[in-house]
């Protein structure tokens, strides 16, 4: 008997992933609304083996990771910036887990690529966002998509959860967690203001805003406002 195929790649990534977690000892926890979330799974690391006192301990590592599973080669797939906002926002570790799956009958993970949400994404993103906002109709941000590549840099040695594992701990200097979250959070606040850069702020009062914002919508001046740099 033949039966019609009705493969659902990304059920099957998730189950995959969902069992790598569990043999890497690692907690995973399924979010139920994904596109609201911004996530699939949070992942909490156990403790780290310490020889001090257990309230010296550092904070277990935490991570958000989204699951994209596929069948094509080409290495890139377009991301809501809904999506990638979220895990911008998340001041733990954030990654995108691409698997690549075969095409036999019964597909298998083949190759897997993590890809963290770093100081260069967090720029195209925010950068995108604001770009969208200023424009006369912006879309919403789920329909704003951001293209993310991912190369053989970003493989993971082996297609498993230890290797999964390993490759999140490397983005998280001496295993300490809070180090990790004040380097992203200053990231966010500062991406943007490079060297060379500045800041303006000017002041204007009520009154003159008014009086040049009645004078423009009814013609009688086309004159820019006069502000004066502090």
């Amino acid at each position: 008997m033949e039966f019609e195929t009705d493969l659902k790649i990304g059920t099957l990534g998730e189950q995959t992933f969902s069992t790598w977690c569990s043999a890497a000892h690692l907690t995973s926890n399924r979010s139920l609304e994904e596109d609201r979330t911004g996530w699939d799974h949070q992942i909490e690391f156990p403790y780290i083996k310490t020889h001090l006192p257990r309230d010296k301990q550092l904070s277990p590592i935490q991570c958000r990771v989204q699951v994209k599973s596929t069948q094509r080669r080409d290495r890139k797939w377009s991301i809501k910036s809904s999506v990638l906002k979220r895990l911008i926002d998340y001041s733990y570790p954030s990654f995108l887990l691409f698997l690549e799956f075969t095409n036999d009958p019964e597909p298998v993970v083949e190759s897997a690529f993590l890809v963290h949400i770093d100081k260069s994404i967090i720029e195209r993103t925010l950068r995108a966002i604001r770009k969208n906002d200023t424009q006369k109709a912006p879309k919403e941000l789920h329909e704003l998509k951001i293209s993310i590549s991912y190369s053989k840099k970003r493989k993971l040695l082996v297609a498993s959860g230890e290797a999964f594992r390993d490759a999140v701990v490397t983005y998280v200097p001496d295993g300490d967690i809070t180090k990790y979250q004040k380097s992203k959070r200053q990231a966010v606040e500062t991406v943007g203001y490079g060297e060379g850069s500045y800041r303006m702020q000017f002041q204007i009062s009520p009154e003159e805003l008014d009086k040049h914002i009645c004078a423009q919508s009814i013609g009688l001046s086309k004159e820019p406002v006069e502000v004066r740099i502090l």
